[in-house]
C-alpha cells in the first residue's frame, strides 16, 4: 500500500509565521520608504517653488501688474499680500519674520505652511534663515528637530552669489 506524506496543517502554518516574522522585520531595513517619501516631497515642492518664482517674475513684467514702491525696491501685490521684488534677479525676497513668510510664500507658492515646530505635522514647517537674509528653510511636517538634515533651503541671490533652492535629504 501507497502511503502518502505531506506537511501537516500545523508545519505549513508555523513556517507561514516565520515568514511573516522574517518579512516584518526585514523589510525596513531595505525598503526606507518614508525617507524616500520626504525627499521626493521636498523635490516636487521644490519644482513648485520655482515655478512659483516664474510666474512672480511673470506677472511683475505683465502691465496690469499692481506694483508699488516699498524702501528702494518694486513691491508685487497678489491676492491682498505685498512681495519685495529681489533687485538682483527678479525672484521674491521674503521678510525676515517668518508668520510673515509663510503669509508671502503662500501666496506665491499655495502651499500650506506652518512656522516651523508648531501645529498641524502634515503641513510644511518654515523658518527663516538667520544666516541668509530673504531666504527661508522648508521642513517635511513630521520633522520636529531643527538640526535635521531633511529640508529645502532657499538663498535669494545678491551680487556675489546667485539664487540658490536646494534639497538637503541626508537626514531624511
Amino acid at each position: 500500500m501507497n502511503k502518502q506524506r505531506g506537511f501537516t496543517l500545523i508545519e505549513l502554518v508555523v513556517v507561514i509565521v516565520v515568514l511573516g516574522i522574517l518579512a516584518v522585520t526585514a523589510a525596513p531595513r531595505f525598503l526606507n520608504l518614508q525617507s524616500d517619501a520626504k525627499q521626493s516631497t521636498l523635490q516636487g515642492v521644490k519644482g513648485s517653488i520655482v515655478s512659483a518664482f516664474t510666474l512672480f517674475q511673470s506677472k511683475i513684467l505683465m502691465p496690469s501688474a499692481d506694483l508699488s514702491q516699498c524702501s528702494d525696491d518694486v513691491c508685487l501685490t497678489i491676492n491682498g499680500i505685498t512681495i519685495k521684488q529681489n533687485a538682483v534677479d527678479g525672484n521674491p525676497f521674503f521678510t525676515s519674520t517668518p508668520a510673515q513668510a509663510i503669509v508671502e510664500l503662500s501666496a506665491i507658492a499655495n502651499i500650506e505652511l506652518v512656522e516651523f515646530g508648531q501645529g498641524n505635522t502634515s503641513n510644511f514647517g518654515l523658518r527663516t534663515d538667520p544666516n541668509n537674509l530673504g531666504g527661508f528653510l522648508l521642513y517635511p511636517g513630521n520633522v520636529s528637530d531643527e538640526n535635521t538634515q531633511c529640508y529645502l533651503i532657499y538663498t535669494p541671490a545678491s551680487t556675489d552669489n546667485t539664487m540658490a533652492l536646494d534639497v538637503i535629504h541626508s537626514g531624511c
